[in-house]
């Protein structure tokens, strides 16, 4: 995942589901995936103009607007909701906090992922 579609302001938005997988090298050199179990983890997600600037929205498992129904399949869920916000090209990344207190930040090296935020004209 680079992107979130584009989506009009104003509109209600129907959420997404995300996986999250760790991995190993087995015996065979390959490397092997699997559902990260997200057992008393939470999470955030901010969205900003830019990765150094303020955040004009997120979605967080401490509010309630992400999810996680099942820890054992490691998904992740944004709850639907109205995305009412400035029309922009927003940045954000998702990161992850164990019950252990390690953090864990998912986004393609050097490249956080994107969200468009068109303006809604009616």
């Amino acid at each position: 995942m680079n992107t979130i579609p584009d989506f009009k302001r104003g509109d209600d938005w129907n959420g997404m589901e995300l996986l999250i997988e760790d991995s190993f090298i087995n015996e065979a050199n390959v490397e092997v995936f699997f559902p990260l179990d997200l057992t008393g983890y939470t999470v955030i997600s901010k969205f900003k103009a830019n990765p150094t600037g303020i955040a004009y929205f997120e979605f967080t498992t401490a509010d309630g607007t992400i999810a996680i129904p099942n820890p054992l399949d490691g998904k992740i869920l944004f709850m639907p909701r109205k995305i009412n916000v400035p029309a922009q090209k927003y940045v954000f990344d998702v990161e992850l906090t164990s019950p252990a207190g390690d953090v864990k930040t998912i986004y393609e090296e050097g490249k956080p992922f994107t969200w468009e935020i068109l303006q809604d004209i009616s």
